[in-house]
């Protein structure tokens, strides 16, 4: 494994090593390697606080809205629902290719609008009985989010692995 070094000190390989030679099954940290990429990477600039300017690799907005979806379809955390609300809605990204390139990637478990649905409405009952434990940045009324959702048009994806 290759080193990268700043100022000749923090071995990226060394933090990754001892990260995982110091990893138990009961803190196991989840990396799929299984889970492709479909469309290509973006380049962007970024600055951090240091006002150190690097460029990164980045997925693409589409490809994170399909992961979005997908996202929704699997679990009920409110924060996946407000991403891709936002996503879409900030960038203005159309979610007909994000919903094209799904059947594309990796599939496990059957994905439909009717489940999106279903744990939209678990996440806005969590979010409703747990409102002071996460902030947003800009809060959604529950009737502008569900009917993003209901008026998305995602077709019934079986799994394909």
């Amino acid at each position: 494994m290759e080193s990268f070094k700043y100022k000749k000190i923090y071995p990226v390989d060394k933090i990754c090593s001892n990260f995982f030679k110091h990893t138990t099954p009961d803190k196991f940290f989840p990396c799929d390697k299984l889970q492709d990429v479909y469309l290509p990477s973006i380049t962007k600039a970024y600055k951090n606080k240091w006002e150190l300017t690097f460029k990164v690799n980045v997925m693409d907005p589409i490809e994170i809205c399909s992961e979005k979806i997908r996202a929704t379809n699997n679990r009920f955390r409110y924060r996946d629902f407000y991403d891709l609300y936002m996503l879409a809605n900030t960038l203005k990204i159309d979610l007909h290719e994000s919903v094209q390139i799904m059947p594309k990637k990796e599939i496990r478990k059957p994905i439909s609008k009717s489940n999106i649905i279903k744990n939209l409405n678990y996440a806005l009952r969590e979010k409703s009985e747990n409102s002071n434990i996460i902030v947003y940045k800009k809060e959604i009324e529950a009737d502008k989010i569900r009917s993003f959702f209901e008026n998305l048009n995602i077709p019934d994806l079986k799994p394909n692995v």
